[in-house]
């Protein structure tokens, strides 16, 4: 940036009583003033504050560098900066220049007298007079002048405050990990911080206060270990931090808000919450999402608490069997539902979620407002590719799951997106068109034939990523698209499951067959589906194991079953995790009950 060269003559008054004629500036000090001014640590301006940087010359002399970009030029304003120190070794120093128009930017000689400001903290006033002495724009701030002679902003504000359980205890009490950061504190003014609970959302006894000070800061954050008589762990506290110096005196603003004390082996984070009328059953149902290291492994369930005008609704969210096979890329979905006319659409409630860990003790929490959404578009359940009964090329078939008030889609479009190495599929993209639909229950097929593959080839059992996208007759998108991993089955392909009992219905005994599939698990995981058709079961996800293996037979039994009531003749649909590839059919309870999935 090409520096503006002001010559002018201004007054410097010292307090102390001195005062000095300004010098012009020389044509040997512009390559200072350039640095100066276009110093990549000028940050300053952008956000609205002036920037002062003290410079001295290669003649020794000292110039005060002024650089405004928020004020508007004015040939018949006036400017007065005014720069107040305590100075280096004690005293007060005062310094005051006046200009005769408003500019963005100056280069002016003065005298620091004996002490300098660097290595200080110094107040800067900067105001702007228009031709008639009326105040248009003023900056007053405080800044650390450090040794390069930048004045930095010195005006300390706190971070968002994170607390961590380590999982340590002993005769101390239970240890913390609190983190905070401190901005703008280039003096390092702050000494101490306290952190005080005043109120728990989640039922738990508020830890005591915590005092951290010989503050460790690592990139302007504070790092430290305490330690706590109670555990607080999972629970969600009001908070209050201040500030203060050496002498204890109050800095800045207190901070604090709402903190939730999580274990510190959690590392994941809400990413999506959703609330969501259903219309077909007249229930809502509530959505979380966590993202994370493998959340399904650490949180069983979130118990929820929905404030209402008339109380507080209560849930408990389990992750769907879906999302914990896919959990380990990151996400997976906790839902639970609840009655409809408890909810208005459209409107606000505040949600609380305790994320509770297989032991039993609270892992983290969080509270917000969420939105109760209405009932959406159609969804897509499932991508298949299929072979044919003639078994000389293949089909793609997408089912989707709407409420019955919604029309279907006209079309479904499907993209193969990766390949795997596998022989490529003909075409890459098609668009399925409806071929069974079940408005009543709000079912829908669609199909695309023939599908080959290069080479003629009939890769059964690969997987292929393939994204289906729902369409409306004038070819815009309905929803969000879908993507999956597919794996392409093979023709006649069949799995049943057969329920028994033999206590009237207390525990069920269940016994899978599986037909043309190669397959060599010893055990399948079932999941569950929700929302739950009847009561709910004790279990969200189980594990089948072998127990007859031939090469076109596997037969798998789960004995001692349980429901939370009475489950008898309730279909609940679930998914039979297949080489690690979901299948989905409808569980029948009932004595001598015989689920059926076809492939062929």
């Amino acid at each position: 940036m090409k520096t503006k060269v002001l010559r002018f003559f201004v007054m410097l008054l010292l307090l102390a009583g001195c005062q000095q004629q300004i010098e012009l500036i020389e044509p040997q000090d512009i390559n200072l003033l350039t640095e100066a001014l276009t110093d990549d640590d000028l940050e300053m301006n952008d956000q609205g504050i002036p920037t002062v940087v003290f410079r001295t010359t290669h003649k020794g002399k000292r110039k005060v560098v002024v650089r405004d970009n928020s004020v508007v030029p004015d040939e018949k304003g006036k400017t007065v900066l005014t720069i107040s120190s305590k100075g280096n070794h004690g005293g007060s120093e005062h310094l005051s220049l006046n200009f005769d128009k408003i500019d963005t930017q100056y280069s002016i000689p003065y005298s620091p007298g004996d002490n300098g400001y660097e290595g200080s903290v110094v107040t800067i006033d900067l105001q702007y007079f228009d031709s008639k002495g009326s105040l248009v724009q003023s900056h007053h701030y405080d800044a650390y002048v450090d040794e390069r002679g930048k004045a930095i902003l010195q005006a300390p504000s706190l971070g968002d405050l994170t607390i961590l359980s380590t999982g340590a205890s002993g005769k101390e009490g239970f240890q913390l990990a609190v983190s905070i950061p401190i901005y703008n504190d280039p003096a390092s003014v702050v000494s101490k911080i306290d952190i005080a609970f005043t109120e728990s959302m989640s039922g738990m006894k508020p830890p005591e206060k915590i005092t951290l000070s010989e503050l460790q800061k690592k990139l302007g954050t504070v790092n430290s270990l305490v330690w706590t008589p109670t555990d607080p762990t999972g629970g969600i506290f009001t908070t209050t931090v201040t500030m203060a110096d050496l002498e204890g005196i109050i800095i800045g603003e207190p901070g604090g808000g709402q903190t939730v004390i999580q274990k510190a082996d959690f590392t994941g984070r809400v990413k999506r919450v959703k609330i969501r009328r259903r219309r077909e059953d007249n229930y809502f149902r509530t959505s979380i999402v966590l993202d994370g290291n493998s959340a399904s492994s650490i949180v069983e369930r979130i118990e929820l608490m929905i404030k209402t005008e008339n109380g507080i609704i209560e849930q408990v969210a389990y992750p769907t069997a879906r999302s914990i096979e896919n959990d380990e890329n990151g996400g997976t979905t906790y839902v639970a539902q609840g009655p409809g006319d408890l909810l208005e659409t459209d409107k606000a409630y505040s949600v609380t979620a305790i994320l509770m860990g297989f032991d039993g003790k609270p892992v983290s929490a969080f509270t917000e407002n969420v939105l109760v959404e209405r009932p959406c578009c159609g969804r897509i359940h499932r991508i298949r590719i299929r072979e044919n009964n003639s078994g000389t090329n293949f089909r793609i078939i997408v089912e989707e799951n709407t409420d019955p008030t919604n029309e279907p889609a006209s079309y479904v479009q499907v993209k193969f997106n990766d390949t795997y190495g596998n022989p490529a599929p003909i075409p890459g993209t098609a668009v399925l068109t409806l071929t069974n639909s079940n408005p009543e229950k709000g079912r829908h097929t669609y199909v695309y034939k023939p599908l080959t593959f290069e080479g003629k080839a009939r890769p059964i059992e690969t997987i292929y990523s393939i994204t289906a996208t729902m369409l409306r007759a004038d070819g815009s998108a309905i929803g969000e698209p879908y993507t999956s991993d597919v794996i392409v089955e093979e023709k006649e392909q069949e799995i049943s499951i057969i329920t028994t009992t033999t206590d009237g219905g207390k525990t069920w005994d269940f016994q899978m067959e599986i037909a043309g599939f190669s397959h060599n698990e010893d055990v399948l995981k079932v999941g569950f589906e929700q929302p739950y058709p009847g009561p709910e079961p004790v279990q969200n996800t189980v594990s089948f194991v072998k127990q007859v293996n031939t090469d076109n037979r596997k037969v798998y039994v789960l004995n001692g079953f349980e429901f939370k009531g009475d489950a008898t003749g309730t279909e609940y649909p679930v998914v039979v995790y297949l080489n690690k590839h979901p299948i989905g059919l409808k569980l029948g309870i009932s004595k001598g009950w015989e689920s059926n999935w076809y492939g062929g």
